[in-house]
């Protein structure tokens, strides 16, 4: 033996030095009754990738209520692929469901992220189990590099996509996750404000919409007062951060429409 494996023995014999890398090691973690899901149901969380940040599956259960009346009828489990900026891993399921919802909920640290089809990132079931198999189906074939979108940054020199200038801006995940923390006005890190994640990611939007379908309107994901109804034109992405002010603490209600890019 070595002396590089006698200190991996050394180290791997003391649990005080033990990491907090259940996720890791599993790659899926899941718990009968979840911090997020409704009615205290299961959830189920899976760490697909690490690259610009950290790429989530969540399954989880939503009140009726919170989901577009177009989409009731297909269940109320939610699969669902994010983008987030924080490290949840620990040592147990309850402290890692703790840290996910402590990191995207209380702090906002994810965004939207881009797909080629309205399936890819976002999926509604009956059941969990159907949820649980629909999670599978988008993790085999997600790319994080075709999910980070388009580099539009000329002093940016990170790879792109072959077909990101071909995806649409998924923002579904405003509605499980929420828009606004507590006074969001006065936070200087507040996600609306220039700068801000969720700011730069409904520019992109517009941006898409421009290129794409310039004479056709957004479809609103977080009602009539966010970027306008279907058959109205969208309200500038300047206004954004004060229509988002208006919400606080908590997830955007019933009326986020779906997929977002085009009409």
């Amino acid at each position: 033996m070595n002396a590089a494996e006698t200190l991996a023995k050394a180290i791997g014999r003391n649990d005080r030095l033990r990491l907090p890398d259940l996720l890791r090691r599993r790659r899926i973690v899941a718990i009968d009754r979840g911090p997020m899901s409704h009615e205290g149901a299961p959830e189920l969380l899976a760490l697909l990738a690490i690259r610009q940040g950290y790429w989530y599956g969540h399954v989880l259960k939503v009140a009726p209520e919170e989901i577009a009346p177009e989409a009731r009828h297909r269940g109320p489990w939610v699969s669902i692929i994010v983008q987030a900026f924080t490290d949840v891993d620990d040592r147990t399921p309850e402290e890692i469901f703790r840290n996910f919802h402590h990191a995207l909920v209380e702090r906002l640290d994810y965004q939207p992220a881009h797909a080629l089809g309205p399936d890819d990132l976002f999926r509604m079931s009956p059941t969990f189990e159907e949820a649980c198999l629909a999670l599978a189906d988008m993790a085999a074939d997600f790319d994080p590099l075709l999910a980070i979108g388009a580099n539009d940054d000329p002093y940016d020199d990170r790879e792109e996509h072959p077909l990101a200038r071909r995806t649409r801006l998924d923002m579904r995940c405003f509605d499980i996750y929420g828009l606004c923390p507590e006074s969001c006005e006065e936070d200087e890190d507040n996600p609306w404000a220039p700068g801000g994640v969720f700011y730069e990611a409904a520019v992109a939007a517009e941006r898409w919409a421009e290129r794409n379908a310039p004479v056709a309107p957004l479809r609103a994901v977080a009602g009539d007062e966010f970027l306008g109804r279907d058959d109205v034109a969208p309200r500038r992405i300047d206004g954004m951060p004060r229509h988002a002010g208006k919400y606080v603490t908590g997830r955007p209600g019933s009326k986020a429409a779906g997929w977002i890019g085009g009409p």
